[in-house]
């Protein structure tokens, strides 16, 4: 995983650490996996390219009290959010970034 310190992600093994970010967090295709945030604060969450990432996942459980924006790769454009408590599946065709949110 490329993101480095402060975030930390689940492991293979299903042992997981929750990640308090401490600034809008950029992913890289290579991020894709699944992610306990806490926002510590409104964070924003910006997916990879989803060109040429057909079947790639991304799952956000938000364990903090603030709503994660998930937004596409311009940065400006919002996806979808993850409201406190909620799961996001964020999950790419190839050409856009789909997603389903609910409750935890």
């Amino acid at each position: 995983m490329s993101i480095g310190a402060p975030y930390r992600h689940e492991s293979n093994i299903g042992e997981y650490s929750t990640t308090v970010m401490a600034a809008n967090l950029s992913l890289k295709l290579e991020d894709a996996d699944k992610m306990y945030l806490d926002g510590d604060g409104a964070r924003n969450v910006v997916l990879p390219n989803p060109v040429g990432a057909a079947g790639a996942q991304v799952t956000f459980v938000n364990t903090g009290g603030e709503t994660l924006t998930v937004q596409d790769v311009d940065a400006s454009t919002t996806n979808g959010v993850v409201a406190t408590a909620e799961i996001g599946v964020f999950y790419s065709d190839g050409v856009v970034w789909n997603h389903l949110t609910g409750v935890a």
